[in-house]
């Protein structure tokens, strides 16, 4: 998927990051781009759409973590292929499923999902459905985040 979308680069400091996204976060870069508000919704449909064709009936052989994962890399390949230099500030966050959120029932299991910050903040983000909701609206726990 190719569709420009970035904003300038931006330092973690100046992307405001909350302080309870650095006290339980993995950062793996030293600096990241927000995602455009409207490239994040358009991406959104690409990879439902192409999800839904590519891994039809595999069964567990793509859970949650491996959703999230495929959602994160596809979208810092988007980036790299838009001549990006720096990291998109997308995330994969780890959450005690207590309260369904996005099609994903209740459970006392562990989830995976993303978190991606936009223009116009920060939104959790369920690949397995592509639902989402900004993420103070989000009603579950968050264990850690990975960038």
């Amino acid at each position: 998927y190719h569709y420009p979308g970035l904003n300038d680069v931006e330092s973690k400091k100046s992307l405001k990051i909350p302080n309870y996204l650095w006290y339980k976060a993995i950062f793996t870069d030293g600096q990241y781009v927000r995602v455009k508000h409207d490239y994040f919704l358009k991406f959104n449909e690409w990879f439902k759409a192409a999800t839904k064709r590519s891994f039809k009936n595999l069964g567990d052989g793509y859970d949650c973590d491996n959703f999230s994962h495929l959602y994160r890399s596809l979208m810092s390949v988007a980036a790299y292929k838009n001549n990006s230099k720096r990291e998109v500030l997308v995330g994969v966050i780890y959450v005690t499923q207590k309260n369904s959120f996005g099609g994903i029932p209740a459970g006392k299991y562990n989830h995976a999902l993303n978190l991606v910050c936009t223009e116009k903040g920060w939104f959790a983000f369920e690949p397995q459905t592509g639902k989402m909701c900004k993420l103070g609206d989000y009603p579950n726990w968050i264990m850690y985040y990975i960038f």
